[in-house]
């Protein structure tokens, strides 16, 4: 299955998902499904960011304005084993959203933790940490306000267009790509 995330597309973005077909032309793709929720506007950029963990897509739309202009969110969708296409489940948001967060521009996964990128969050950029629940629902968790701020300001490579990486164990988010600085959560 591939996923393919058109943030700029029509009202708001999408994402086509594509199979590969069994029988004699095993090298021929199928578009299955076209995601777009219903609540898209203009230019919330669906598809941004695109994450598969299991029978779970994760699809980052950081200028989504439900809560606030350009704040951001992740739709988080199960897949129907039964009928293979994807339904969304889930909604999540920073915890105070803000004008320019854009909540949802990157996205890595550790089996039942996931995190968030905000690049814009606080002018800084901050990193918000989520852990599924006994109901498989995403849960901010932190110790003091659901999300985790980094001191100075993120930045992320222009060509991978992603701050957060997971070579390994634990979290690694980027300061600086090009210096390999980074901030790790073990």
């Amino acid at each position: 299955t591939v996923f393919v995330g058109a943030a700029s597309y029509d009202n708001g973005g999408n994402v086509s998902v594509f199979n590969k077909d069994d029988g004699e032309n095993v090298n021929t793709w199928s578009l299955t499904q076209v995601i777009n929720p219903d609540d898209l506007d203009g230019n919330d950029k669906f598809g941004c960011s695109i994450l598969k963990n299991g029978n779970q897509l994760i699809i980052g739309a950081d200028k989504k304005g439900s809560q606030s202009v350009k704040a951001g969110c992740a739709y988080i969708y199960e897949k129907n084993n039964t009928t293979g296409l994807w339904g969304l489940k889930q909604k999540i948001y920073a915890d105070v959203p803000e004008v320019d967060d854009r909540f949802g521009c990157s996205l890595g996964i550790d089996g039942n933790q996931l995190v968030v990128g905000a690049i814009g969050d606080h002018g800084g950029g901050a990193v918000y940490f989520f852990e599924q629940n006994a109901d498989n629902e995403w849960m901010c968790v932190d110790g003091k306000n659901g999300n985790l701020r980094m001191k100075g300001t993120l930045s992320f490579h222009p060509a991978t267009r992603k701050f957060i990486d997971l070579p390994g164990t634990g979290f690694e988010i980027g300061i600086n790509p090009d210096a390999s600085q980074y901030f790790r959560a073990d």
